[in-house]
């Protein structure tokens, strides 16, 4: 989305306030972002963070709208957080993520 809307990494880095190699390897896929730098990532290109979302997953915004609901109900919950209440949620979704069986 970037590319398509003509800005660089460093345009897009110095807008959201992070650096371009953090923001390349988010692009890369080899760093997961922040919660809290979707919606400034988004907010740049002009995007809602769960079309951000969407687009990153590879999944039409349309194809599921129950699922894009969820993801901004939790966005919005995650900004009333405190920093550390934050760092728990972000542990706690990892430690799901790794007990779900493969099957699910």
């Amino acid at each position: 989305m970037r590319v398509e809307q003509g800005a660089t990494l460093e345009q897009l880095a110095l807008e959201i306030g992070t650096d371009a190699g953090n923001l390349s390897r988010i692009e890369r896929g080899t760093q997961q972002p922040a919660l809290c730098i979707l919606e400034p990532i988004s907010s740049a290109l002009k995007i809602t963070p769960a079309e951000l979302i969407a687009a990153a997953c590879n999944t039409d915004t349309q194809a599921a709208p129950a699922e894009l609901d969820d993801i901004k109900q939790l966005l919005r919950n995650y900004r009333t957080l405190n920093t550390e209440n934050q760092r728990l949620a972000l542990e706690l979704v990892r430690l799901l993520s790794r007990l779900q069986s493969p099957l699910s």
